[in-house]
């Protein structure tokens, strides 16, 4: 798990989770790293994954229903698995279906970097994905709102992420967003009807302008550098053969 996925994602359990939750991890397999650990210790995790295998609790079949009853589970989590998933719309509808009535459901998902197929490599998401899925989420029948998503700057590593919190109604009166906490842009909150921060370029994007520039002003120094160099050597030929012609000149006279 990449670094920011672990300190967002740990952020968010730390702040949520209480003893007594259910809490539901999707694609829990501990690759490189898990978010289990943040989640308060007297609290039910339950990790899902496709496979056995570190950190999965309960294996089911990525193409039905997950089998946890309806309106149980206080807090879903869905870290670097969104991606993955074939039909992700439809593993949100069927999040939505086994949620407690002020649930809430964290979704960490790539919005740019390198093709990495477990086993399939599907989507990015970009910032309105959250909205977007906050539709389709009603659309469906369910009274599920978007309270914050935004994408995250990186730090040391090469990804992006997109970050979505839902909440399933009631609303909570207060709510502390992690897009105060975090460097991010493109932050979309509840009832806002345009994001705010907006970043037009992806940091992928601006990343490589910049290099573009540094590139570009390194050639022009370059040029301006072989430029004056082609001008000292012709002087210095110059010069040389000036102190030829002198010299000839001394041994003529006497």
């Amino acid at each position: 798990m990449h670094d920011t996925a672990s300190d967002i994602g740990g952020r968010f359990l730390r702040r949520h989770s209480r003893a007594g939750h259910l809490i539901v991890e999707l694609g829990a397999a501990d690759i490189n790293g898990s978010i289990r650990s943040f989640a308060h210790p007297e609290a039910c995790y339950v990790g899902i994954d496709t496979a056995p295998g570190p950190g999965v609790d309960l294996v089911a079949n990525g193409e039905r229903p997950l089998p946890i009853k309806p309106q149980s589970v206080d807090i879903v989590v869905a870290t670097s698995v969104f991606e993955h998933d074939g039909f992700f719309w439809n593993t949100f509808t069927d999040l939505l279906r086994l949620m407690k009535a002020g649930g809430l459901i964290y979704i960490n998902a790539p919005s740019n970097g390198d093709y990495h197929r477990y086993p399939n490599d599907n989507w990015r998401f970009y910032p309105d994905a959250g909205k977007v899925l906050e539709k389709w989420g009603r659309r469906n029948g369910h009274d599920v709102r978007l309270l914050e998503s935004f994408i995250a700057d990186r730090q040391a590593d090469i990804w992006n992420d997109f970050v979505a919190i839902f909440q399933l109604g009631p609303i909570a009166s207060e709510y502390s967003h992690l897009s105060d906490e975090v460097a991010c842009a493109n932050v979309w909150r509840m009832n806002d009807g345009e994001p705010s921060r907006i970043r037009l370029q992806t940091q992928d994007t601006a990343l490589l302008a910049d290099a573009r520039r540094e590139i570009g002003e390194l050639q022009a120094r370059h040029d301006k550098l072989a430029h004056e160099l082609e001008r000292a050597k012709v002087y210095a030929g110059a010069d040389r053969k000036s102190t030829r012609l002198n010299s000839s000149h001394r041994c003529i006279s006497y």
